[in-house]
């Protein structure tokens, strides 16, 4: 059986700011590297044979944190990296919701309903990342795969999995380092065993940001 472990990375600086980070390349905040110590921990309990990382700096170092004393190399895959907000990228939602008050109101009732500007709508990353992500699996069949990617393709992939309704409201967002856990039969077809689960990170920790859905 194949098992893929998808990761979100630590906490950064944009998610601290409540903006919607999307593609900029934040660094982590000083809590992400707290939190990266707990999941270093954590993913070193489990037998990992291949990692796999957004080209995104947060979702690196997560990476280079599953990792740890591992011999493993790094694979770097674009299609693995956050949802692109165009005209919303790096914007707080303050400013976002005085900007496109209609728009953003449909965030947490309709997102498939969104289409950014110069960026991408939900459509476009489930389909990158389901590709993505099968194209991993079956490249190494039997293998535990470890991903650092972010909460936007984590939940669509999560939702394509379920084939659960497409407002989301099955399948919350991921917190930073939170890990779910997929599994594959011997033809590919996936079953989620575990969806977002932050259990090595101490309340204070995971809850820094109080609106995870805030910034990406």
């Amino acid at each position: 059986m194949t098992t893929v472990y998808l990761v979100r990375h630590c906490e950064s600086l944009g998610n601290i700011g409540n903006r919607m980070q999307g593609r900029t390349d934040c660094d982590i905040s000083e809590n992400g590297v707290r939190q990266l110590e707990n999941l270093r921990e954590r993913m070193a309990a489990i037998p990992i044979d291949v990692i796999y990382s957004s080209p995104l700096l947060r979702a690196r170092k997560t990476a280079e944190a599953i990792r740890a004393d591992r011999d493993i190399e790094i694979h770097v895959v674009e299609e693995l990296q956050e949802m692109s907000f165009g005209n919303w990228e790096n914007r707080t939602w303050a400013e976002l919701r005085a900007a496109y008050p209609n728009e953003s109101g449909k965030w947490n009732i309709a997102p498939y309903d969104m289409h950014f500007e110069n960026g991408e709508d939900f459509d476009m990353v489930e389909e990158r990342t389901v590709a993505a992500i099968e194209a991993i699996v079956a490249k190494n069949p039997g293998k535990r795969i470890a991903i650092a990617t972010h909460a936007t393709p984590i939940r669509v992939y999560a939702r394509y999995v379920l084939n659960a309704d497409r407002d989301l409201k099955a399948v919350d967002w991921a917190r930073n380092t939170s890990v779910s856990t997929f599994t594959y039969d011997a033809f590919g077809k996936a079953t989620l065993v575990t969806y977002g689960d932050f259990s090595h990170q101490p309340e204070e920790l995971i809850y820094h940001v109080k609106n995870p859905s805030a910034s990406k």
